[in-house]
Order: C-alpha cells, then sequence, then structure tokens
C-alpha cells in the first residue's frame, strides 16, 4: 500500500514522492501483504515493481523470526541526498533485499531479465561473498525464492501458491476492507491524495 507525500520546500510544497504506508511485522518480511496482492503477476516493468512483488511475497512466505530488509539504493538523488547517505555509512552497490534467519544473513539483487548487475555493484557483491556471505542475483520472484530455498530457508509459501487469484468465502457476508489496489481503481485514491473530499 502507497500513500503520497511531499518533498521540498515548507509547507508541504514540492513534488509528489512514494512513501510505503506501514512498517513491517517483525518476522513477516516488509511491504504489502497478502490481501494486497491482488494484481500482482510477472513480468515486471520496472525493478520497482518486482521489488514490490518479492516484499509483498516475502511477507507471506518468511519462517516466524526471519527478517527482510530493503536497501533503497537506486535511483537519481540530488546533491544533498547523496551527500547525506554517502555520510550515513550507505554502500554503493549493495544487494537490494537482505533476508536475516537463523543467525545468517543471505542477499539478494534483484534485476530485470537481460540486465546485469553493475560495476560496483558486482564488486560489493564480490567484497560481500568473500566476507562469507551468500550473494545471488534474481530476475523474477521463482528465481528469488529458489536462491532462498535453496540456502534452506523454510519458506511457507510457495510463489505459485501466493501468485494464484483467492476466491472470497461465500460462507462469510461481513463486508470486508479494499485492498489497495481496488481502492486505487477505485479512483478515491487520487483525491485522498490531494486532500480532496471523498
Amino acid at each position: 500500500m502507497e500513500v503520497t507525500g511531499t518533498a521540498g520546500a515548507a509547507g508541504g510544497r514540492g513534488r509528489r514522492v512514494p512513501r510505503t504506508a506501514r512498517p513491517a511485522a517483525a518476522g513477516r518480511g516488509a511491504g504489502l501483504g497478502p490481501e494486497d496482492t491482488a494484481g500482482i503477476g510477472l513480468p515486471c516493468g520496472s525493478e520497482e515493481e518486482l521489488q514490490a512483488q518479492w516484499a509483498a511475497y516475502l511477507g507471506a512466505a518468511l519462517p516466524s523470526g526471519a527478517l527482510h530488509h530493503h536497501s533503497p539504493n537506486e535511483g537519481r538523488r540530488g546533491w544533498r541526498a547523496q551527500r547525506a547517505l554517502k555520510s550515513g555509512g550507505t554502500l554503493a552497490g549493495m544487494p537490494d533485499s537482505m533476508v536475516l534467519w537463523d543467525g545468517r544473513t543471505f542477499f539478494l539483487e534483484l534485476k530485470l531479465p537481460g540486465k546485469k548487475p553493475t560495476a560496483r555493484q558486482a564488486a560489493c557483491h564480490a567484497d560481500l561473498r568473500a566476507a562469507g556471505f551468500p550473494v545471488a542475483v534474481g530476475t523474477t520472484l521463482h528465481d528469488l525464492a529458489a536462491h532462498l530455498s535453496g540456502w534452506g530457508v523454510p519458506l511457507r509459501v510457495s510463489v505459485d501458491g501466493f501468485l494464484r487469484p483467492r476466491v472470497p468465502s461465500r460462507a462469510s457476508s461481513t463486508p470486508r476492507a479494499w485492498t489497495s489496489a481496488e481502492f486505487r481503481a477505485s479512483g478515491l485514491a487520487a483525491g485522498a491524495a490531494r486532500g480532496g473530499k471523498r
């Protein structure tokens, strides 16, 4: 689920930027929950979409006690933001996804099909491997989940099971909350983002 915030001058004026609406629950990964995955499928048009799908999948699939972290190193930023990140210890080329489980850390780089890691990413991956950490590159949810399974991380749900459309139960006639995709499709999201009346 995403909402928009503003970046820029005081008083809330500036360009709209997306931000995550809710934090991850411990042991559940980050991003969307299973109820927010309507319309999620393959292939992805951007690495951001692949990252959102991966975070949603990990939220449903990671075992209890496991954590997922995304390092937002990608994208173009102004010089002030770059300086703040660098002075804060951000490493160039760090993999997109980090999974912590059972005292171990696993690094995954997410790429679109046909894309390769940059020279900085390849150098960082080599440094991580030299330090004893597993690092892999994946282009689909299936690739990424296969890497975690190969490293011994027990996943509670398969990618196919996660992507399978849910059928609502007829036993319950009580109204349910909208998913974020349904809310965006309703047109109410645009009015809410502008502060308009619903």
